[in-house]
């Protein structure tokens, strides 16, 4: 494996030694040969030094190139993956830093600029190697669909498009969302119906309520590191046993009511979920957990449009298929319950994925029992309630009035915690992020420029950069949404959880109208906690400001200005 080079090195150092074994057999030296001696010792150490440094050296960089080949041969989302994964550890300890708390919050959202996925990179025609990993057709298949949609979307994009300069791009961006004239800004109506005390109190007590459940159903281990844990186990407890405690403790129900505990699944389009029944305030729980684990970061990217409830919308694909393993899974235990409990309405709940999963499950319900065909879980009469929290654009409807469910409209209630992005993602919004990702990189903004209007947040911080921002604002091609992409939305009452005006630390609760969910949801808006305002404990920390809130202005209109109501007019 030596070169010749080496070769020579090598032996030099190798009679260097011999020398010295003979000096040291030797017995008499003479005394006016010392100095001669000395130096012939000396010359032997630096050759062979220098032999040795050679030979380090050239290791190193044979090692160097082996390694650099390696990492070219790679697929790029790994090689991403593997960055941004080391830059969320120096962002988490980032985070107290005063003026890096907006860069280290936006560090985790590179994977989801680049679909970085180590699992996009798996070989999984290779049979072997898929054998050996474990997995199934359908996540073969899932793969496959993923791998085609980004192909697809990677092809209307452009190859303009690069993930390396997307980063300061996309700090850049939130300053430019932060400075859009009045004329270009978002202009949201609340309208709330909510002006009875009583009514309001109510609702705030039952979606942190709700919320406790779609927490829970991640299991103890994940909310012990959120910061979720009420009470220690009184004993080493199995995962199973682990779990129940966790879900009695946090959310008050009975230990005998937890009837069926679907969490130690890891399968794509089948998002783990648990079945209670909450006496306390007589209903039946279906708690879905949303991202866990790789299998459903699969289902989150199985995004295509497919036809749902018989062809009357489009749907997420992935998400709707994981709604009807739910409760094809559940549905008979579910059914059971209710016929066991006449009085108790359902409640179908869940965070993040799981919050699209229970939206487009009780969507599922809704139009079952309507319509007579299915397994007919739910009775005639018999009250249904959803309470998403931060789940993804689901539909491609804003009301079920649109599906012929008027008489159910309101019972989707969709929560979103000031300026969570998860909400608004969609390939339909993802691919206008990337347009003006890509108008932002044709300003003629050096590097240096575009950092020093992210660190003072404003364009005149550097020469000419009004200008630019006004180019960017004028450039129509990296706002409109692409034809091929269907736009999705949330079809329900959609709660949007801000910062109170009138306290320091509290929230307020402002309802969006459903005309402006068509727009609201369609670009994804950059803050600094965009984040870590789609935590679980996060949206439990609001919902506990929210309670101290008594009362929601009747009729207001507000300029939301990255994601948070400023500026309020009182008509």
């Amino acid at each position: 494996l030596l070169s010749n080079s080496d070769h020579i090195s090598l032996h030099t150092l190798a009679s260097s030694r011999s020398v010295d074994s003979d000096m040291a057999s030797s017995q008499s030296v003479d005394s006016e040969a010392m100095p001669k001696l000395v130096q012939v010792a000396h010359k032997r150490d630096v050759e062979r030094n220098l032999a040795w440094r050679y030979y380090a050296q050239r290791t190193y960089r044979k090692t160097y190139r082996v390694i650099w080949s390696r990492l070219q041969a790679l697929d790029f989302r790994v090689v991403l993956f593997i960055a941004v994964s080391l830059g969320s550890v120096l962002a988490y300890f980032m985070r107290n830093l005063p003026g890096l708390s907006h860069v280290s919050s936006l560090v985790p959202l590179a994977p989801a600029l680049g679909f970085a996925s180590p699992l996009l990179a798996v070989p999984f025609f290779h049979i072997g190697l898929r054998r050996k990993l474990g997995i199934s057709w359908e996540t073969e298949k899932c793969v496959r669909e993923v791998q085609r949609t980004l192909r697809d979307f990677y092809s209307k994009v452009g190859a303009d498009f690069t993930v390396r300069s997307s980063l300061v791009n996309l700090l850049l961006l939130g300053v430019a969302q932060e400075h859009r004239p009045p004329s270009r800004r978002l202009r949201i109506q609340y309208t709330n119906y909510l002006w009875n005390t009583e009514l309001l109190n109510q609702l705030c007590k039952e979606t942190q309520h709700y919320m406790k459940h779609a927490s829970a159903v991640y299991g103890i281990g994940l909310c012990t590191a959120l910061g979720l844990l009420d009470e220690l186990p009184p004993k080493v407890m199995s995962p199973q046993e682990a779990d129940r405690f966790y879900i009695c403790s946090h959310t008050g129900v009975g230990k005998q009511d937890v009837h069926a505990m679907n969490m130690y699944y890891m399968k794509v389009l089948s998002p783990n979920n648990y079945l209670v029944v909450d006496h306390a305030y007589q209903s039946v729980v279906l708690s879905i957990c949303g991202t866990s684990n790789l299998a459903d970061l699969v289902t989150d990217m199985v995004g295509e449009a497919c036809p749902f409830l018989d062809g009357r919308c489009m749907a997420h694909s992935g998400i709707a298929t994981s709604a009807r393993n739910v409760l094809e899974k559940i549905g008979r235990q579910l059914k059971a319950l209710l016929l066991e409990h006449p009085t108790y309405k359902v409640v179908v709940t869940g965070h993040s994925l799981g919050g699209g999963t229970a939206v487009l499950a009780t969507c599922l319900l809704l139009h079952e029992r309507r319509t007579g065909t299915g397994l007919g879980i739910l009775p005639e009469g018999r009250v249904v309630e959803c309470f998403a929290y931060a789940p993804p654009p689901v539909l491609s409807v804003t009301s079920l009035s649109e599906l012929g469910l008027e008489e159910d409209s309101g019972c989707i209630k969709i929560f979103v915690n000031k300026k969570d992005w998860i909400p608004t993602l969609s390939i339909s919004s993802l691919y206008r992020l990337t347009q003006q990702l890509l108008a932002l990189r044709r300003l003629p903004l050096t590097f240096s420029e575009r950092v020093k209007i992210i660190g003072f947040r404003n364009f005149e911080a550097v020469k000419g950069g009004k200008d630019a921002l006004k180019a960017f604002l004028a450039d129509d091609a990296a706002h409109k949404p692409h034809p091929d992409f269907c736009p999705m939305y949330h079809p329900g009452q959609v709660y949007h959880l801000v910062p109170d005006s009138q306290s320091s630390g509290g929230c307020e609760m402002l309802a969006l109208a459903q005309d402006d969910n068509q727009q609201y949801f369609q670009e994804i808006r950059v803050g600094g906690s965009m984040m870590l305002d789609h935590l679980q404990n996060f949206h439990e920390g609001s919902f506990q400001e929210l309670r101290r809130v008594n009362s929601i202005p009747v009729d207001m209109q507000l300029e939301v200005i990255n994601g948070i109501p400023v500026e309020p007019v009182v008509r």
